[in-house]
Formats: C-alpha cells, sequence, structure tokens
C-alpha cells in the first residue's frame, strides 16, 4: 500500500485486535467455551510464550494487563454465542444470516462448516490484486427460493442451499456494514474464488459489538466499478515509476502525481482512515492546487484539531 493510517495507536484499536487474534485461534482449534475463550484473552494481552502481540502496545497506550484483559473480556461476549449459533454442519434455526439486498420476508440461514485458513495472503494475477483474509470458511447458506407462478400458491417456502468457500471478515468497531466493508469483502471474494478454483457468490462480515453476521452478495457492476476504480489507482502507481525515471532536463526529475485527484467531499472524507495523511499529501504536493472551497476548510479543520474518524 502507498498509504497507512497516520493515526497514534488508540484503546480501541488495540481491544479490536486482540479480538481479532483471539477469534482466529477459536476457528483454528474449534473452541468456543468461555473459560477457553478467557484463557487465550489472557495468553494474547501478555504475549505469553511469545504469543500474541505482547506488552508493546499496552506500555504505549499507559494501560496495566488487568485493566486490558478486563476490557476485551466485555467485548469477547458474542465469540461464544456465533461458536453456538454459527459453528454446526447445518444450518441453525437460530443462525440467521443477515442480507440488507434481500426482497424475502423469510431469513437466510448460516453454518460454517469448515475452516480453510486464518491470515492468508492471497495474489492474483487475473485482477491484479493482493488481500490477507481474516479467515477462509466453508458456508453451507440455505436461502429462500426466488418466488414463481408455481411458488406463489405454495403454503410451505421452498428453500435453496449453496455450500461455497467464503472470505469472513471480523469487524471489531462500529456495528455498520459500510461501504468500505462491503467492497473489501467482495474484492475478497474474486480472491477466494482464484485461491480455490470454485465460484464465490458471497462472502461474510462478522460484527462482534451486534453478534450480527451480513451476507455480501457479489453484484457484477459493484465489482466492475471496484475493479475500475483498482485500474484508476494502478495507472498513477505506473505513471509514478515513469516519472522517477523520465528527465525534463539534466538533473530534473519530471513531476506527476502519483495519486488520484482527492474527494473533497465532508461526508465521505470525514470517516477514512487515510483522512491525515491524504489531506497532507494535498496540500503539499506541488502537482495538485489546493482551492479554498468550503469543504475543503472544513475538512483541513479536521487536521487541525486532531480529531480521528471513528
Amino acid at each position: 500500500m502507498l498509504v497507512h493510517s497516520s493515526s497514534d495507536i488508540t484503546p480501541s484499536l488495540v481491544w479490536g485486535n486482540v479480538l481479532h487474534e483471539v477469534m482466529q485461534r477459536c476457528l483454528r482449534e474449534g473452541e468456543w467455551g468461555g473459560r477457553w475463550i478467557d484463557e487465550q484473552i489472557e495468553r494474547v494481552v501478555r504475549g505469553a510464550g511469545g504469543e500474541g502481540r505482547g506488552m508493546g502496545d499496552l506500555v504505549r497506550l499507559g494501560v496495566g494487563v488487568e485493566e486490558a484483559v478486563k476490557e476485551v473480556k466485555a467485548r469477547a461476549g458474542g465469540l461464544k454465542t456465533f461458536g453456538e449459533r454459527y459453528m454446526a454442519q447445518s444450518p441453525k434455526a437460530t443462525a440467521i444470516l443477515t442480507d440488507t439486498r434481500s426482497t424475502h420476508k423469510d431469513p437466510s440461514l448460516l453454518a460454517i462448516t469448515n475452516l480453510h485458513d486464518v491470515e492468508e495472503d492471497i495474489w492474483s494475477p487475473t485482477y491484479g490484486l493482493k488481500g490477507k483474509l481474516d479467515a477462509t470458511v466453508q458456508a453451507c447458506i440455505t436461502s429462500p427460493s426466488p418466488p414463481t407462478p408455481f411458488t406463489l400458491s405454495s403454503s410451505t417456502p421452498s428453500t435453496i442451499k449453496t455450500n461455497h468457500p467464503a472470505p469472513l471478515e471480523i469487524k471489531t468497531g462500529r456495528a455498520i456494514a459500510g461501504t468500505e466493508h462491503r467492497a473489501q469483502t467482495l474484492l475478497y471474494t474474486l480472491l477466494a474464488s482464484e485461491r480455490y478454483a470454485t465460484a464465490v457468490p458471497s462472502g461474510l462480515l462478522y460484527y462482534t459489538q451486534s453478534e450480527e453476521v451480513v451476507r455480501v452478495p457479489v453484484g457484477w457492476n459493484e465489482i466492475r466499478g471496484l475493479i475500475g476504480v483498482r485500474n484508476l489507482l494502478a495507472g498513477f502507481v505506473v505513471r509514478r515509476g515513469s516519472a522517477r525515471s523520465g528527465r525534463k532536463g539534466k538533473g530534473e526529475v519530471m513531476e506527476e502525481p502519483f495519486l488520484p485527484p482527492t474527494i473533497d467531499d465532508e461526508r465521505t472524507c470525514k470517516r477514512c482512515y487515510a483522512l491525515d495523511t491524504c489531506m497532507l499529501y494535498r496540500k503539499v504536493s506541488s502537482c495538485l492546487h489546493p482551492s479554498s472551497s468550503e469543504t475543503d476548510l472544513v475538512i483541513y479543520a479536521h487536521i487541525g484539531s486532531r480529531e480521528r474518524p471513528r
């Protein structure tokens, strides 16, 4: 990546990282008991036996071990529920799968029958993408069948069962299936389909705060738009490499922007993880010309006040 978050470490970020690692251990070991989860939280926070993240983040936060363990345990209550509800060979009646795009009144149901891998690095030459998936699972999903003239009069709703690999992204922050979360999961379905050489019609988002699993079905118009943005960014990266090797004159390097123009939209920008870095780049880059619009002033005020998107 050209840009990483420039934000300082925060307690919510550290608790989320620990929770990520604990849930991945639960998936690997197939253990979802409350006592076992508490033990893993202790091990990850303390970095026992060289495992986990150790004490570095806690020292930077100025937080003690006991306080950290207490905070993570308070946020980890949904892990046991997740295991009881979704880890099975066939979907349970309580294993409701949220799908905000569905038009059916009857919910879909999910069972995670197997774990393929965690923290899986996948490179896709076909799509020019790479990513690290939180987890790749085998998903068994039962969904209501689309209505037809032959089923409208039927009193018993029919269902369709699908079984396929699916990326599972763990989200410990705000419990909203935002655009950025959906986009990430959609791109991961492409990576998983190439890695496992099979169709991946949907991905999964698990929100630990709401204990909700959201289905992200593949929409080819959305995929086309995301790949178009990927190609746009790749074009600027190539241009950046050309600018380094090109010369306008002796000892003078050609100036070319190496990132696309900034969006400059308050609603879009205020929650972006790269806001600080992006606005600093916009301000100092000799290739761009900052304006004095009201939107610019609002966004620049963010940097001055050091308020961070949540």
